[in-house]
């Protein structure tokens, strides 16, 4: 019996100092860290505004009626300005699309802001946007171009020679 004794009081003790060990050797852990998931960030890239193919009809001609631009900084804004408007005036201003963030993106929508101007010319310009489509890979370019087009209808003649300015904002989504 003494023996029995003996072998509980060792085991209670063995097992005493194994706990003593795993409260000394443990402890929690705290990793602090930051995670980023990556960034989405659209440009606007090779914008330009050709000149407008009826613009012959017009009898000033030969001045600039638009023209466009954007950064430095901002480049997922682009303001449009037109100079000397016209009836019958339509003007298409093209871009692709390039990719500065991390992540694969596509271009959702535009949205367009009038900054300043006769507000004459505001009620009669039509602006139409479309976006190019697919999918753009981090440093890659959209495969398609995108365009905003202005219009003013041939019957208005009281905005001949009126000027404005307006933004359009490129928005970007993450694709997936």
């Amino acid at each position: 019996m003494k023996k029995l004794g003996l072998i509980i009081l060792v085991v209670i003790m063995a097992l005493g100092a194994l706990g003593a060990a795993y409260a000394y050797w443990s402890q929690p852990l705290y990793v602090n860290g930051n995670v980023t998931a990556g960034t989405v960030a659209a440009q606007f890239y090779g914008t330009g505004v050709p000149a407008p193919s009826d613009a012959a009809t017009y009898a000033n001609s030969g001045t600039s009626v638009a023209y466009s631009s954007y950064g430095p900084g901002t480049y997922n804004v682009m303001t449009i300005t037109v100079a000397n408007a016209y009836p019958g005036m339509t003007v298409t201003v093209p871009f692709q699309i390039y990719n500065s963030g991390t992540l694969p993106e596509t271009i959702g929508w535009t949205s367009q802001a009038w900054l300043s101007g006769d507000p004459t010319l505001e009620s009669y310009i039509t602006v139409t946007a479309t976006t190019p489509s697919g999918v753009i890979l981090p440093g890659g370019y959209s495969s398609t171009y995108g365009s905003i087009v202005l219009t003013m209808p041939s019957t208005v003649t009281d905005a001949t020679g009126a000027s404005c300015s307006f933004q359009v904002i490129l928005a970007a989504n993450q694709y997936n």
